[in-house]
């Protein structure tokens, strides 16, 4: 089960220009797919496993969310944190310092992960990591013949192969010691600090392996094979 006290946080404060010109219009938390804004996808979605606390920054159009998250009564709690300035995928956590205590879950507003999330909490309590990365598996074709050489004679032609990989979902585990490196008002990306984190405790640091698959609704073109897995689903 999940800890009560566990507080998932989403970053919902950015731009989105990659899916301009919505979002010229629409923040992108209230972007809808299938009807249903892109922010409640997430709610919904952590909430049916287990997490009840929510905590949102806002910045980019935060008064048109805020409006929206007010017209609806949740069976969870969602509260508002408002960041003045655009600091980054990871600054705003600067905002959260005296308000979480425990082990958190952090998400982009352009992630959806598909199946129960607690599993994900229970690996991360199991390890002794500061963070832990959720990674998701995906086959990426590459739509041609790939040349093998070596001076300048060919080995082998690998025709339209797959690349194997696993991707940063942008939904991490968090222990409340992050907030050691961040600092207040400082623009920063997650990437940077889990580069902090890394260079001072390379093993502390994880990946978990989420087979169950993931939604990337952060470009159109994601936004488009979103639409279409959810209407399969």
């Amino acid at each position: 089960a999940v800890p009560v006290e566990t507080e998932v946080v989403v970053m919902a404060g950015g731009k989105g220009t990659r899916l301009d010109p919505f979002t010229k219009i629409l923040p992108k938390p209230l972007i809808p797919l299938e009807g249903v804004p892109i922010i409640e996808h997430i709610l919904f979605g952590f909430n049916k496993s287990g997490f009840f606390d929510f905590k949102l920054i806002l910045n980019y159009k935060k008064e048109m969310i805020k409006l929206f998250l007010s017209e609806n009564n949740y069976p969870f709690k969602v509260e508002i944190v408002e960041e003045e300035k655009f600091l980054g995928t990871a600054g705003g956590l600067c905002l959260l310092k005296n308000k979480i205590k425990n082990t958190f879950i952090l998400t982009n507003c352009d992630t959806i992960l598909s199946g129960n999330t607690s599993k994900i909490l229970e690996w991360h309590q199991g390890s002794d990591n500061i963070i832990t990365l959720v990674g998701s598996h995906k086959e990426i074709p590459i739509p041609y013949g790939v040349l093998k050489f070596k001076d300048g004679y060919l080995d082998a032609i690998d025709e339209k192969p797959k690349l194997d990989l696993f991707i940063n979902t942008g939904t991490y585990i968090l222990e409340p010691e992050i907030f050691e490196w961040v600092d207040d008002d400082e623009f920063l990306d997650m990437d940077q600090l889990i580069a902090k984190v890394v260079k001072k405790f390379p093993k502390k640091v994880g990946v978990f392996p989420h087979w169950e698959g993931w939604f990337d609704i952060g470009q159109w073109e994601e936004y488009q094979k979103s639409l279409e897995k959810i209407r399969t689903r």
